[in-house]
């Protein structure tokens, strides 16, 4: 993270010594440039290797958090909420017991979910459709009818 281009090259040139002194090898690959300007075709050189500037509607990832150039949320929202759906939907045919649901959805679906929405905020709206996809495959999996009410499973 940089004020201007010629301190993130500075960054860059430091950074650089620092790996073929220590003799690390960095995949240059995976960088990415973004920047909040207008300008699209900024481009910096990592590694001998041009790293152009992302487009605007294209998702980077940030320390494991989905971010866009825009300044609207909801194309970050539909990745997150996507992401959840498919992994509730593989548990939904997975041949596991209950148990096992609840500790996949409890441990890595919602912990993970937890982790990529720091950078946002989603709707009541929204959250409680997670939640009732997530009650419903609790249910399914448990052998409850679909129409016991949720709260039953939240009970200690």
């Amino acid at each position: 993270i940089a004020q201007s281009k010629q301190s993130l090259e500075l960054i860059i040139y430091i950074a650089t010594s620092f790996y073929n002194m220590a003799n690390i090898k960095v995949n240059s690959n995976k960088s990415t440039l973004t920047i909040n300007t207008k300008m699209n075709n900024m481009q910096i050189t990592f590694n001998q290797q041009t790293i152009q500037n992302i487009p605007p509607d294209q998702a980077f990832r940030f320390l494991g958090c989905k971010f866009f150039r825009t300044f609207s949320y909801k194309p970050t929202h539909i990745i997150i909420t996507d992401e959840i759906t498919a992994a509730i939907q593989k548990l939904q045919h997975a041949k596991i017991i209950d148990k096992q649901a609840i500790y996949i959805i409890n441990s890595v679906i919602l912990t993970r979910f937890a982790y990529q929405i720091q950078n946002t905020f989603l709707s009541s709206s929204q959250l409680d459709k997670i939640t009732k996809s997530y009650t419903n495959l609790t249910k399914h999996k448990v052998e409850f009818a679909s129409t016991i009410p949720s709260s039953t499973l939240f009970y200690n």
